[in-house]
Formats: structure tokens, sequence, C-alpha cells
């Protein structure tokens, strides 16, 4: 009881420091590219925040199954490093009897990873969605400042008003801005009032008595007079980039389980199996001697996780473009190698246990 007890508050206590040192790092990564879309423009200031929180889930999801796989790999390469594993496995311990140790966390885990991928990843999704179809418009508004060029798109549209009415929410003087482009000319527009309106997942400015010039340092330049023109907004439709199955809930997935549901369902079924495939891996590359130090096998865990992590991307996207066609899922991946990691832990329990018998026998004679 007191070995298990201490076996587990070393394993936390490493996954826990690695948890909170890699969501530094992705927190920060995050910050600096969304950042760098709203100074071009792709993204609302007023949406910075929200975009990092709902993405957090996803995130957490990833690299919990990581940080527990490197923190068996660290916690008990050390403990065999201090040789406090190893004078246990000369007294009758066994790789199995570490394995039941070590699924007393990973069961924890696993409950709160299928917690976040299959109920906190949809709703993330779908409040993600909610933001851009109900508070898009709003936000855009919040981009554009009277008497400032606006660019967005990196430069593709601009945009300037002299003015702002908050009450009808009606920009007045516009003048907008279309860079050319392979299909059309580049545009300038300019109207006495403009609203921004949703239609189609879409942002438009509709301008009121106004007039286009179109291909303006051509011969072919058009100078059009109008009542009303439509011009869809660029740079935040930009933010939907995820698929709609996301946003999908698990029992919905399951109550019409089509190739495409069945592919998502796979998908976040993922992160909570990765848990205890990576736990049996991690237990086989433990071991290591004192003179090696904790972190003598770090790089191949990295390896062996990287691998893994891309042949499950390799498949999903498999699976997403041969929709009921490839026989490949990843059932059979974390199939193979549930079973792969488990012979492996067996067979170095069982060389262990030969080894030990025969050095006995040796000392006998």
């Amino acid at each position: 009881m007191i070995i298990r007890r201490y076996i587990i508050r070393e394993l936390i206590h490493t996954m826990l420091a690695l948890i909170g040192m890699l969501l530094i790092i992705v927190l920060l990564n995050m910050l600096v590219q969304v950042l760098s879309k709203a100074s071009d423009g792709s993204v609302p200031g007023a949406l910075i925040f929200n975009l990092i929180g709902v993405a957090m889930p996803y995130q957490l999801t990833v690299l919990l199954p990581i940080c527990f796989f490197l923190g068996i790999v660290i916690c008990y390469g050390y403990l065999f490093a201090n040789n406090e594993l190893h004078v246990l496995f000369a007294g009758g311990f066994s790789y199995l009897d570490l394995l039941k140790i070590t699924l007393i966390p990973a069961h924890v885990l696993f409950v709160i990873v299928s917690f976040l991928a299959f109920y906190a990843m949809p709703h993330m999704a779908l409040y993600k969605k909610s933001i851009l179809q109900n508070d898009s418009s709003k936000a855009l508004m919040s981009m554009i400042h009277p008497k400032q060029l606006v660019s967005l798109h990196d430069g593709a549209q601009i945009v300037y008003v002299d003015q702002f009415d908050q009450d009808s929410k009606t920009f007045r003087h516009v003048f907008s801005y279309q860079k050319a482009t392979s299909d059309d000319p580049a545009t300038i527009i300019t109207a006495e009032s403009g609203k921004i309106i949703n239609q189609d997942d879409h942002q438009y400015l509709v301008l009121y008595n106004g007039q286009t010039i179109t291909d303006k340092n051509s011969p072919n330049m058009q100078q059009t007079s109008f009542k009303t023109y439509k011009v869809r907004m660029m740079g935040v439709p930009l933010l939907s980039t995820s698929s709609n199955m996301d946003a999908v809930p698990t029992l919905q997935l399951l109550a019409d389980y089509t190739p495409a549901n069945a592919t998502q369902f796979q998908w976040r079924a993922t992160f909570p199996l990765t848990i205890f495939n990576m736990m049996l891996i991690g237990l086989c590359i433990c071991r290591v001697s004192s003179k090696q130090g904790r972190f003598a096998h770090i790089l191949h865990a990295i390896l062996i996780f990287i691998i893994y992590y891309n042949c499950i991307i390799g498949v999903n996207s498999l699976m997403e473009h041969q929709l009921g066609v490839t026989k490949i899922n990843l059932w059979q991946l974390h199939g193979l190698v549930f079973v792969f990691g488990l012979v492996w832990l067996w067979y170095l329990d069982g060389c262990y246990w030969f080894k030990k018998n025969k050095r006995l026998k040796n000392v006998d004679s």
C-alpha cells in the first residue's frame, strides 16, 4: 500500500509538471498566432480570448495523454536510476505489479479525457459556431473605427468610414477598396452610408447611394452608380475553419452511425484510448540503469509518440477522404498498438522472470 501510494504520487507530480510546462508553451503559441491574425485584420480583437478559451478542451485532450506517457518514462526512469524499482524487482516485484499501480491514475485520466473528447469539445465547437454566427457583425464593427484605414485579409480589402451611428449601427461616408485577383479586377467603392449584415455564414457590407470604379488604371475602366450595393467582408469568415462535424453531439453520432459519423466518433475516441496504449509502451521503455539517468529514453518516447500520432492522423485522413471505401480504421490501429504493447510488456516480464530463475539455479548449483 505504501509503495503504491509513493509510486502514484511521484507519477502524478511528474505529470502535473509536464502539463503545466507544455500548457504554457501551447497557450503562448496560440496567443502569438491569434494576435498575429488580429494585427492583419483576420481576427477581431474582441474575440481573441474567446478563441483561445474555445481551443482549450482540444489542447488538453491532446496534452494529457502525452504528458501521462512522458510522465511514466521520466518518473519510472528516475525510480530505476535511483535503484528503487531495481530493489523492488529483486524482491519479487514485476511489470505486472507496476502495470496494476499505473492503471489507477490511467483510469482517472481516461474519465477526464473522455469527458473532454466526447462532451466538452463538441460543445466548444458549437459555441465557436454561435460566436461566428451571432457576434460576427458586432466583432467586425469593433475592427472598423471611424477616420481610420482598416486592412482586412493581408491588405486584400481596405475599408474607411468617416462616422458611425451607434443607434442605427450605420456607417457614414464609406470607402472600400478591393484588391485585384485572378478573376476580378481592382474595385474602388464609395457610398454615403452602409451597414454590416450576416448572410450564408459570411459578413457583407451593404452600401447605399454610391458608385463603383473598376480597373481604374486601364482603358477598360468602368464607373457605375448604385442605390444599393453588397460587398463581402474578408477576415472574419476565416475563423470558421473547423468542420461542421466537430459540433455534432456524440450521442447523435452514435444514433446515426454513417461512415462520416463513424469517422468523427473514432477520432474522438482516439484520445482516451491513447492513454492505455501509451501507458503500455511507456512501461516497456522506462527501465534504465543507474548510470544512464532518468532521461535516457525520453527521445525514444517522443519519437514513438510522434510516429503513433502521425499514424492516427494518416488513418483519420484516409477515412475522411474515402468514406465507406477504405477498410482501414482507427479501431484497428489502436488495437494493433495495444496488442503490441501488451505482448512487449509480457515479454519483458517473462524474460526478467526467466533470468531470475536461471540466476537462482546457478547459485544453488
